[in-house]
């Protein structure tokens, strides 16, 4: 099995989430809980600290498609630099511990932290490109909103605002029988907004193959 070079870790565990054994599920686990921490471990100590046998350490690294530990290391230590990258890249939202008084002040840094976030979303978003997408959800005849696992939240948020303006608004959050059949009969023109993040969850690949199947235009959120 040869790796998919475009997904990181945390990517990798989640697209063969659904081959791993209990065992390998269990250091994927421990990997992901623990994953900064472990730069320069060794395959026989990472084994000891998540308390499997090193049998169980190699199984996993083939199963997500490295031809050995020191792959797979590599791909642990880029991940372990894009997440710090991210961390670092938050700091700069920080208000100052100085300019409050806490207990006190954490619902105003809070709101104050929230604010600054939005006026660099806001500053980032392309508003032509915005109005093109307002226009295919308000005249489309059916509205999908796609949101699985932690993404949920914000699939629910949507969907219930949009039911408030438009009249077929459907919250996709999995692909049981009820919500298989819906994708089937979508009409023509049918528009998803799909919230997801680098550890997507396998359904929603499954749910947007199935619409990109059908040619529908598809809003993507991360």
């Amino acid at each position: 099995m040869s790796i998919d070079k475009k997904l990181n870790l945390f990517q990798l565990l989640g697209k063969h989430s659904d081959v791993l054994t209990p065992k390998q599920i269990h250091l994927a686990k421990y990997i992901e809980k623990n994953y900064s921490s472990l730069a320069y471990i060794t395959m026989t100590k990472l084994a000891n600290l998540a308390g499997v046998s090193e049998t169980t350490v190699v199984r996993l690294i083939y199963a997500l498609g490295f031809t050995g530990f020191p792959e797979f290391k590599d791909a642990l230590r880029m991940t372990i630099e894009q997440t710090s990258q991210s961390t670092i890249g938050m700091n700069r939202f920080e208000t100052g511990t100085n300019n409050y008084k806490f207990p006190e002040d954490t619902c105003k840094a809070i709101f104050d932290l929230e604010i600054k976030v939005m006026e660099e979303t806001l500053a980032g978003l392309s508003l032509s490109e915005h109005e093109k997408e307002v226009d295919l959800l308000f005249h489309a005849p059916m509205v999908l909103i796609v949101g699985c696992g932690a993404n949920s939240c914000c699939s629910q948020a949507l969907g219930f605002a949009l039911e408030v303006i438009l009249k077929n608004v459907h919250i996709i959050e999995g692909l049981d029988l009820s919500e298989g059949a819906l994708l089937r009969g979508i009409p023509k023109g049918t528009v998803c907004v799909a919230f997801s993040t680098p550890r997507y969850p396998r359904v929603t690949q499954e749910i947007l193959e199935i619409l990109k199947d059908k040619k529908t235009k598809i809003i993507g959120c991360s």
